[in-house]
């Protein structure tokens, strides 16, 4: 698909501040590269992240329950936000993706971490991100109660933790505190609120790389 407008490349031309950038993502390579588990119905949505997920929970018990709950009510914060900072959104639910300039690093962690899953990566510097939007951390840090990641007492505060950036404002973002220098500390997480990428020139698609050891069926 080829954007028209809203787009880095319409803003800074050939110049775009984001090459060597790319959103990277990883899922089942039994669903759809797009598809976002919160736009089940909710039972079946908590049953679906209980068997793919059983490991992500919001205590020691890891109720996937309490986790969907959570995740809905903070993806309605994220939507808020990112509809403030003038991200453009068609879908309600977004899709996530890592934010990075260390392509292979990323792509590596993400295969050893579930190497039944497929991954994909697009060059951010191809894309229209009018759609897109960015936060320091996991979403979930951004935490919607405080705003400011206040409560995150475990884990290290930074200064755009409680933001819902739009692409120009990643820019500035980046500009100002730069990219952080050790991903397992700090990431940049990429949210898109479109039914797919939104390509920026013509004839570019992302690049897929199967699961390194593909899901066997029962």
């Amino acid at each position: 698909m080829h954007a028209e407008s809203g787009s880095l490349k319409k803003a800074f031309g050939d110049n775009n501040p984001l090459k060597g950038y790319y959103l990277v993502r990883s899922y089942a390579s039994d669903s759809g590269a797009y598809e976002s588990v919160c736009e089940l119905p909710l039972e079946e949505a908590i049953a679906k992240c209980a068997e793919q997920e059983p490991n992500r929970g919001l205590d020691d018990e890891r109720n996937p329950a309490e986790y969907m709950h959570h995740r809905l009510e903070t993806e309605d914060w994220l939507r808020s936000k990112a509809e403030e900072s003038a991200v453009r959104i068609d879908r309600h639910h977004p899709v996530y993706f890592a934010f990075t300039n260390d392509l292979k690093t990323v792509k590596d962690r993400m295969m050893e971490m579930r190497p039944d899953n497929t991954v994909i990566d697009i060059p951010a510097e191809k894309l229209d991100l009018s759609n897109w939007s960015f936060t320091m951390d996991d979403h979930f840090f951004a935490d919607h109660v405080g705003g400011d990641g206040s409560n995150l007492e475990d884990f290290e505060q930074h200064p755009l933790h409680g933001r819902v950036m739009s692409a120009t404002d990643l820019v500035d973002a980046i500009a100002a505190h730069g990219y952080p220098q050790d991903e397992t500390k700090h990431n940049i997480e990429a949210q898109m609120w479109s039914s797919e990428p939104i390509m920026d020139v013509p004839n570019v698609t992302p690049n897929v790389t199967p699961a390194a050891k593909p899901q066997q069926k029962i």
